[in-house]
């Protein structure tokens, strides 16, 4: 075989490459972008960081290899155009995600010449491992830049999660006894509302039709509502046809209640529209480490209702700070709750939560 046909042979290989990684653009990930319109891709994920890498490559605490650190950053996701991307969240999918990375790293540097392919898979490895100076900094870089997008979008991909401990306090009556009087004095509307009106409206609970309008204890049921819609979807095979019907009965069912027209039932949501199943019970789960972390915040700081009414809620701030917010998106869930409240995830903590606010609010005991 002549030079030139080698040269083809290999040029081949490369640009068959270079068209294959295309798809790494439709690869979606969970966090959203600075405006908080959409969620961004594997291939803007992998550019930021080699972009991070280049403007704060002055601050590693160790030398480092520049180039070697952002080809690392721009490859690493590659495997996931076989692989998918695995959410931090998605504790299932953690289990099978070696073994699919793996094979996606076999098949996709296989493509090009073995000199190339061999030094990519090398650096791939590498990262996976995260013993060098390139790439610990590397996964520094892959651990902040959600972190900074999250914070750009005011916590959207953390926010839809569930209802934020932050809400949860906010409900409490305790909380505004420091400032109610500051706030009626800003809203006239409300110098003729006592406090305990303020509190029992704030706390109504109503049954409706649009999610993001719930309270938040009717909320709950309109993600089990969801998530019993994608079981039937994916494990039932139930038609397309036959899902607008399901959602009203199962509307009906939870909160006696039935949608006139779709806009108002199945439609309400995009998280269907753009491939987001197996999403939603994520929020439910927010609701429960809200009321794990609410147990522990109480058994390390003392009663809530206190501290609220005293006006210390920089305690509040500092105990989440120090005890979960530092890390990120560095733990997962599980670890978090482990570290944090020490014991397995359980509702029970947000069960009694609901069970003792609501029977005070409506007079129930």
């Amino acid at each position: 075989m002549d030079i030139n046909q080698k040269q083809k042979e290999r040029l081949e290989q490369q640009f068959a490459f270079i068209r294959e990684i295309d798809k790494e653009k439709f690869i979606g990930r969970q966090t959203y972008l600075t405006d908080g319109e959409r969620k961004e891709n594997d291939a803007e994920h992998a550019w930021h960081m080699a972009i991070m890498t280049v403007l704060l490559a002055e601050y590693s605490n160790e030398p480092i290899d520049v180039l070697k650190t952002v080809t690392m950053l721009l490859i690493h996701d590659l495997v996931e155009i076989d692989a998918g991307d695995t959410y931090a969240y998605d504790e299932e999918a953690k289990k099978t995600q070696r073994e699919r990375e793996l094979k996606g790293a076999e098949r996709i540097f296989g493509m090009l010449p073995s000199d190339q392919g061999e030094k990519l898979r090398a650096l791939w490895d590498e990262f996976e491992a995260g013993e060098t100076p390139e790439a610990r900094f590397a996964h520094t870089m892959d651990n902040i830049q959600p972190t900074m997008l999250n914070d750009a979008s005011k916590g959207k991909a953390w926010a839809t999660r569930g209802v934020h401990l932050s809400q949860i306090l906010g409900r409490n009556k305790n909380f505004w006894i420091p400032v109610y009087a500051k706030v009626q004095e800003k809203m006239p509307q409300l110098q003729d509302v006592s406090l305990d009106e303020f509190y029992k409206e704030v706390n109504h609970v109503r049954n409706s039709f649009i999610r993001t309008e719930a309270d938040e204890l009717t909320y709950c049921f309109h993600i089990i509502l969801r998530y019993e819609i994608e079981k039937a979807i994916f494990r039932d095979h139930v038609k397309v046809e036959e899902l607008p019907a399901l959602w009203n009965q199962k509307m009906q069912e939870y909160l006696q209640i039935t949608p006139a027209d779709d806009a108002e039932g199945i439609l309400q949501d995009m998280h269907w529209s753009d491939g987001s199943f197996g999403y939603f019970p994520s929020y439910l789960l927010g609701s429960i480490y809200d009321g794990m972390y609410l147990d522990r915040l109480e058994e390390e700081l003392g009663s809530v209702d206190a501290l609220l009414a005293e006006g210390r809620i920089s305690e509040i701030t500092k105990w989440l700070n120090e005890k979960i917010h530092q890390y990120g998106s560095t733990r997962s869930p599980k670890e978090v709750i482990r570290y944090v409240c020490g014991k397995e995830v359980s509702a029970e903590p947000l069960i009694r939560y609901f069970k003792e606010k609501y029977t005070k609010v409506y007079n129930l005991g």
